[in-house]
């Protein structure tokens, strides 16, 4: 009964451990993009706080599984 005891309670802090401290900050983005950019899932997620204009000429890249939020004031706008 102990070992049981003591297999969850490791097991349970262990899971709270490696969910709390794996759940990374969202990558801000805004403004201009200035060159070619590539958003990939690696660094998940990003998060569009304000307008973002491409510039002419310059590709933003949104790989397949990356996440973008939009913050509930931004809306997408494009050409």
């Amino acid at each position: 009964m102990k070992k049981n005891l003591f297999f969850f309670i490791f097991i349970f802090n262990f899971s709270f451990f490696v969910f709390h401290f794996s759940i990374a900050p969202a990558i801000e983005v805004s403004g201009h993009i200035t060159e070619d950019t590539i958003w990939s899932p690696d660094n998940n997620p990003y998060e569009v706080v304000d307008n973002i204009f491409v510039d002419p000429n310059v590709t933003l890249t949104i790989l397949p599984g990356t996440i973008v939020k939009y913050n509930t004031t931004t809306y997408p706008l494009g050409d």
